[in-house]
């Protein structure tokens, strides 16, 4: 077959003029596949290994779009849907609302359960995608959650806490506790066994901090100790341990001789060891009755 004088390739004059035809005869191809892409190119005078090439790679790009269309401007292998990610976002957040945070496992299976469901159904997509969609998406991040009791959990939140301290304020005001050293602050802290740590979750991205329920049934030794409100001389703390009777090979050397040492079935505090506290308190922070009035800050134990 002859073709007009060129100077490029056959009819065309230039490039930009074949790559125009080439591109109107590849959608025609992909618009009528029961025609071999051979046809377009006889009738564009184009070089048929190439169109054919170009409409192969076309197909297989249309085949791995989810959306059932062929993008031209790329992200035909976008991994998720925006529905599909506004799913995800919300799930996450159902999770957190809840109390307890999705893990990566968890999103991972749910991000692996919409893709099954698709229709042809898809595969899983892999961790090294997972890693880097969700540094990408401003909208979550991930954090450590801290195990808390249940009891402790129930009083843990904004509410809570602003009601405490209009409380305080009032309570301040009334009893013209006016310096640091008049303010105590008492608190427990347990050496615990069968506590479970923390784990990495992802949370909407206004969360900053997430409290999950630990388990109550683990033995603990408990360690008592109040604080002054101006940051000097603490008391000597006061130290419960499981058991019904304090043995003397559990009295250390490294112990100074002040420290309270008390026992309980749990090794928890409670309402008769409280009052042993009570006396403890009272002769190491100076507190009488004749004495300027002191502010005891506690949290809401049922024993306290």
């Amino acid at each position: 077959m002859e073709y007009p004088a060129s100077n490029y390739i056959k009819i065309y004059a230039t490039k930009i003029d074949y790559e125009k035809a080439f591109n109107q005869a590849r959608e025609e191809a992909l618009g009528d596949p029961s025609e071999q892409p051979t046809i377009f190119a006889n009738i564009y005078f184009l070089q048929e290994d190439f169109l054919r090439k170009s409409v192969c790679r076309a197909q297989k790009a249309r085949h791995r779009n989810q959306y059932g269309g062929y993008k031209t401007h790329g992200r035909n292998n976008k991994v998720l849907s925006p529905w599909q990610e506004e799913a995800i976002r919300q799930y996450r957040y159902e999770q957190w609302k809840a109390g307890n945070g999705a893990t990566f496992s968890m999103v991972m299976s749910a991000i692996t359960h919409l893709r099954a469901k698709m229709n042809p159904p898809l595969p899983a997509p892999t961790k090294r995608w997972f890693v880097s969609w969700l540094k990408k998406n401003p909208m979550l991040h991930t954090i450590h959650t801290k195990p808390i009791s249940y009891a402790r959990l129930d009083l843990h939140s904004e509410e809570s806490v602003k009601e405490w301290f209009a409380d305080l304020y009032k309570t301040v005001g009334e009893f013209e506790i006016n310096n640091g050293k008049s303010t105590l602050i008492m608190d427990e802290s347990g050496a615990r066994v069968g506590c479970p740590t923390g784990e990495t979750v992802i949370v909407p991205i206004e969360v900053k901090e997430l409290y999950t329920v630990s388990p109550e049934n683990r033995k603990s030794v408990t360690i008592i100790e109040t604080t002054k409100g101006d940051g000097k001389k603490t008391s000597p703390p006061y130290i419960i341990t499981p058991g019904k009777k304090i043995m003397d090979n559990w009295i250390a050397s490294e112990l100074l001789g002040d420290e309270g040492i008390d026992c309980s079935p749990t090794g928890y505090i409670n309402n008769d060891i409280i009052m042993k506290y009570a006396d403890h308190l009272f002769k190491y922070s100076h507190a009488g009755r004749n004495k300027p009035r002191k502010l005891l800050l506690l949290d809401a134990h049922e024993s306290h």
